[in-house]
């Protein structure tokens, strides 16, 4: 099955059968693959930390930095490489 695209302004959600990704502008800032969803703090914008807050309902104390981020998608993909540059 084609993935399915919302596009908000600058926040790209992708939803396939497995996952969801949120893209802030064309960076991963967020996936949800079963029941786990990871979020990461925000390191860029004023108009990426609105995509998080639409993301996670403002859930700040449950986002991770980078480096977990990365490696969270990891270890529930099975090792993919991070999507980056995906819709640019």
């Amino acid at each position: 099955m084609l993935p399915s695209i919302q596009v908000d302004g600058k926040l790209t959600t992708v939803h396939t059968d497995e996952m969801t990704l949120w893209f802030s502008y064309t960076t991963l800032v967020a996936f949800r693959l079963g029941a786990e969803k990871v979020v990461q703090k925000n390191e860029w914008s004023v108009t990426t930390a609105k995509h998080l807050n639409q993301i996670d309902k403002g859930d700040v104390a449950n986002r991770v930095d980078g480096p977990t981020f990365a490696r969270k998608w990891k270890e529930l993909t099975g090792n993919k490489p991070v999507p980056q540059g995906l819709l640019g």
